[in-house]
């Protein structure tokens, strides 16, 4: 039978939005309501956020990033985003490595070590990350970083997204240290898009119950204290001593 055009739209736009809801299998999602979750998340831990942007991103859109990655946050391990100061710094490089350790030196001149927990940082993306854009929707996919953070002490956060899936992945990185990324949920190392201006099909705010359950054990980490990440070197802070060996 053929299938007349309008109705061939139809299904291909279902068939794509069944498959964008597909990001949550596998994850949490249906479990933060229950009384017995919520009791586990328990006491809550107010992160201390230290902000600093470069302006290229509205306040009014960073504050709600901020919060929104704060509601799923407290919801799904008890952690909420609470800013304790703002910043405005300018990039020297667009390096990934140069920006975190531009950042961890910002912090170490205008910040006493224990005023805050993690320092993120909001940045936009640059000529070549829109050159990558129009070459993965004509060519082929090329990836392009969203947000990084260091693999030293897993504070020093840079965002080239005001995504607050991106947010929520980059945060739960300074409380995971077992390994780097889920096969499922937010804390997957990729997100995939089918067609241009289309949304991730894997696109999700949820975590694993595995991620969760690590990162609840950490929870409570002193964030000026390196922790011990037994995994291949990734984006090292230039600290003057010894690195833990960590990635991404």
């Amino acid at each position: 039978m053929r299938i007349k055009r309008p109705v061939r739209a139809i299904v291909f736009c279902a068939a794509l939005c069944l498959l964008c809801s597909c990001g949550s299998i596998g994850t949490i999602k249906g479990m933060t309501g229950s009384q017995a979750f919520q009791a586990q998340n328990l006491p809550v831990r107010n992160l201390r956020v230290a902000v600093f942007t470069d302006g290229s991103k509205p306040d009014k859109e960073i504050k709600r990033t901020i919060a929104l990655a704060s509601d799923s946050l407290r919801k799904q391990v008890g952690i909420a985003l609470v800013p304790v100061s703002w910043q405005k710094i300018q990039f020297k490089s667009s390096g990934r490595a140069a920006m975190i350790n531009q950042l961890y030196r910002r912090t170490l001149k205008t910040l006493p070590g224990n005023s805050f927990d993690i320092a993120v940082a909001f940045t936009s993306y640059n000529a070549m990350d829109d050159l990558k854009f129009v070459f993965s929707m004509l060519v082929m996919p090329v990836p392009v970083w969203a947000g990084v953070i260091d693999d030293t002490y897993r504070r020093y956060i840079v965002m080239k997204s005001t995504d607050k899936d991106n947010l929520i992945h980059e945060v739960c990185h300074g409380f995971l240290f077992e390994y780097v990324h889920s096969s499922r949920g937010v804390m997957q190392g990729t997100k995939l898009v089918l067609l241009p201006f289309t949304p991730p099909i894997n696109e999700t705010q949820y975590l694993t119950a595995q991620d969760r359950n690590n990162i609840l054990k950490h929870k409570f980490r002193d964030f000026s204290m390196r922790p011990r990440l037994n995994l291949p070197e990734g984006d090292l802070l230039n600290t003057g001593q010894s690195a833990a060996s960590s990635v991404q």
